[in-house]
């Protein structure tokens, strides 16, 4: 381990984590109190006269808020290929992330020839991974949309997949009822009416009208 100078760390270019503004708050708050000294260390690789992070990249911007001149990092010589797995493993471990971010990273890997289900096999199922690609069916105005709520709650994997079995007309025309369910209170509610939803859309007519869910009475 060694203090390495906020100005020779930089972020790299494929981290999926997801961290709310709640949780970014308490981190700050443990840095403040900590110190950099009493700061968990980043973990970087070097890549030509800088320090790339592979985990913290939130830490060196809180530190960087805080007028701090260094933090401590853990440095590991990685390829491209070992930082980005091991960065999606430590995203995954820690809470949750942009699925669509990392399926844009993973079908770049696979358009350079790399097969995602070895390298990234330790970090995901082949069933997660295959969802994960499923994603590119997803039209943009959805993943826009769906984005924006990740950023504050957590979606499954699962559900955003099984939207990819509905046509891209299908996925908008519920959009509205998506993503205002996902921020009620019903969401596994939802999530499981939806589920239902798209797979009978997947085995009937393009023209299926998708009903929203009939909420039981709360008492």
């Amino acid at each position: 381990m060694m203090k390495i100078e906020l100005n020779l760390i930089r972020p790299n270019a494929w981290n999926t984590n997801i961290l709310t503004s709640t949780t970014r708050k308490i981190i700050k708050q443990r840095m403040i109190a900590g110190g950099p000294d009493g700061t968990p260390p980043i973990i970087v690789r070097k890549v030509g006269e800088a320090y790339e992070i592979v985990d913290g990249e939130q830490r060196w911007r809180i530190a960087k808020e805080l007028g701090w001149k260094y933090l401590d990092a853990i440095v590991l010589e990685l390829t491209d290929l070992e930082a980005k797995k091991m960065c999606f493993s430590l995203n995954k471990n820690r809470g949750w992330q942009n699925w669509f971010k990392l399926c844009d990273e993973m079908l770049k890997d696979q358009q350079a020839g790399v097969n995602v289900y070895a390298a990234y096999g330790d970090a995901f199922t082949k069933e997660q991974i295959d969802q994960i690609l499923s994603l590119r069916m997803v039209t943009d105005k959805v993943r826009t949309a769906l984005e924006k709520i990740l950023m504050e709650r957590n979606v499954p994997l699962e559900y955003l997949h099984m939207l990819t079995f509905l046509p891209p007309e299908h996925q908008e025309e519920i959009l509205d009822t998506v993503v205002a369910d996902i921020k009620g209170e019903d969401i596994a509610e939802t999530i499981n009416f939806h589920i239902e939803q798209v797979r009978r859309a997947a085995t009937t007519e393009p023209t299926i009208q998708l009903k929203t869910p009939r909420r039981s009475a709360k008492t």
